[in-house]
């Protein structure tokens, strides 16, 4: 609901999640796991963190799961929305469209079937 209240280019604020001991165990998964799969970098030692990632990704030991305290931040750094308790304000920043890029993706990955 929050990406349909963005791109209507609607106010939001986002009251973040709880988070107990438990919690805070799985903040720090996600962190990491967003760390080991971030694509944006190719040096040497970044193809072979990204590599690590696959690894334990495939043993089932580690898994790319959605980060909804990035996704919240990102949305915020943005400025497509505010922290709950903030004054509610018009979105300011540009609204991504990501449509066209997963598409590209897409067709990289499946080749010319």
């Amino acid at each position: 609901m929050m990406v349909e209240v963005v791109r209507l280019r609607k106010p939001l604020a986002i009251l973040g999640l709880p988070v107990g001991a438990v919690g805070t165990v799985d903040l720090l998964r996600r962190s990491l796991t967003r760390w080991l799969f971030d694509p944006r970098s190719r040096s040497p030692l970044d193809r072979l963190r990204q590599a690590a990632g696959r690894a334990l990704y495939r043993l089932r030991i580690l898994t790319h799961t959605r980060d909804f305290v990035a996704f919240h931040n990102m949305l915020v750094a943005r400025g497509l929305a505010v922290h709950a308790g903030e004054p509610l304000r018009a979105p300011v920043g540009e609204v991504p469209d990501d449509l066209a890029i997963a598409v590209q993706r897409i067709v990289a990955l499946a080749g010319d079937t």
